[in-house]
């Protein structure tokens, strides 16, 4: 079985330190960069799609298109993950995938699946009247603001918060959204 986390943590890593296999998922380079990464399980014909959050200055005009609703499905960012998913699906000849993702990644990576993909996000970023795909399953942990619209959502899995607070509100707000918050958690895509 593959961890939720190493999905999540592998797609933060540099090109050089990302795991080439998670599990029975073999990492598709020529399907993968540093905001998507398209894995394969060949012994069982599955598909995994990971979509990465922001982790650059650049990501965060794509943050802005996002909570504005003006823009963000016409990104570079979500365009190339949506064609990237697409590819992945004809070349492995697959109509459905596991499709996850954390923060940007996990909007991008709900708004990119089809009806038969199953979707698992971590602190999906979220807007006001945003609504979630039937079927997905959103984790956050407590505290986190960028998931704090969703946090009463049906299919919304509020995860208790293991970093201690230390009252540095801003600190605080950051360690909430970190995917390593699900580290020692036995949640499997």
């Amino acid at each position: 079985m593959t961890s939720f986390y190493d999905v999540l943590d592998n797609g933060y890593k540099h090109k050089k330190q990302k795991q080439k296999q998670l599990g029975n998922y073999i990492l598709d380079e020529s399907l993968s960069n540093h905001n998507h990464q398209t894995y394969y399980d060949p012994n069982n014909n599955k598909l995994l799609f990971n979509v990465t959050g922001t982790h650059n200055a650049k990501d965060w005009l794509t943050n802005l298109k996002l909570a504005t609703g003006i823009g963000y499905k016409e990104s570079d960012r979500y365009k190339q993950s949506h064609k990237a998913l697409r590819d992945a699906k004809q070349k492995y000849n697959s109509q459905n995938a596991v499709i996850v993702g954390h923060s940007q990644g996990g909007a991008t990576a709900q708004n990119i699946s089809s009806k038969g993909d199953r979707v698992l996000t971590l602190d999906k970023a979220t807007t006001l009247g945003g609504k979630s795909r039937e079927g997905s399953k959103d984790y956050r942990t407590n505290g986190d603001l960028v998931s704090l619209l969703a946090s009463t959502r049906h299919n919304t899995i509020n995860l208790k918060n293991p970093n201690n607070q230390t009252f540095n509100i801003g600190y605080d707000i950051l360690k909430s959204h970190d995917v390593k918050n699900i580290k020692n958690q036995n949640l499997f895509v």
